[in-house]
């Protein structure tokens, strides 16, 4: 028989619906009893994890973007329901974040080695991680941008995730080799006519 789980044990389901209700719904629209019924709570129960919408949306966000990690049992921050900062400190962190887009990860300890032990695995595991930071920053993308009508002052966070986003996934594609110039639709090379001085010589 499986026992209870607890709080900390159920929160990432939490945090996964409300990502999936703000990100359809944005935050106007989104229902607390909505992101309850996805995580398979009751909307009381909901409030045992977080103090209302406003909190809910801005973890949501910062577990997207991998600001905040999920609370331990054994971290004495971690007691429910959980404090939130304001919309705007995450804002401001958000912001932060994408600013200092620098390696990590593998891709990280790629850079400061010589060679590789194993190539082919290394590379899996770098693209592993750029595609989870891109699919991460694409659904804090969906929040925002269902939200930005409300909350006008995630425009500019909204556009700084959607060109990290870009950027990032550009970088991983090969350079285009050099075209050739191109010559005017109605090109005609020049050619001398050598004929009249043919004509000449057999008449003479």
């Amino acid at each position: 028989m499986t026992g209870k789980r607890s709080a900390h044990q159920r929160f990432p389901e939490v945090i996964a619906a409300a990502v999936r209700v703000f990100a359809t719904d944005g935050y106007r629209s989104a229902r607390m009893s909505d992101v309850a019924r996805q995580a398979g709570l009751s909307e009381a129960a909901l409030y045992r994890y977080v103090d209302g919408k406003e909190g809910l949306f801005v973890l949501a966000i910062r577990h997207a973007l991998l600001l905040e990690p999920l609370p331990a049992e054994d971290e004495p921050n971690g007691a429910f329901p959980l404090t939130a900062p304001t919309l705007a400190e995450m804002i401001s962190e958000a912001r932060e974040f994408v600013a200092a887009e620098v390696p990590f990860g593998s891709l990280a300890d790629a850079l400061v080695r010589a060679e590789a032990p194993d190539p082919a695995a290394e590379l899996e595991s770098i693209m592993r991680e750029l595609f989870t930071l891109e699919e991460q920053t694409s659904q804090a993308a969906d929040m925002i941008e269902r939200s930005a009508r409300v909350l006008p002052e995630l425009s500019e966070l909204l556009q700084a995730l959607q060109n990290m986003a870009s950027g990032g996934m550009n970088s991983m594609q090969p350079p285009s080799p050099p075209q050739p110039p191109q010559q005017p639709q109605n090109y005609q090379p020049q050619m001398t006519d050598y004929s009249s001085m043919f004509d000449d010589d057999d008449n003479s």
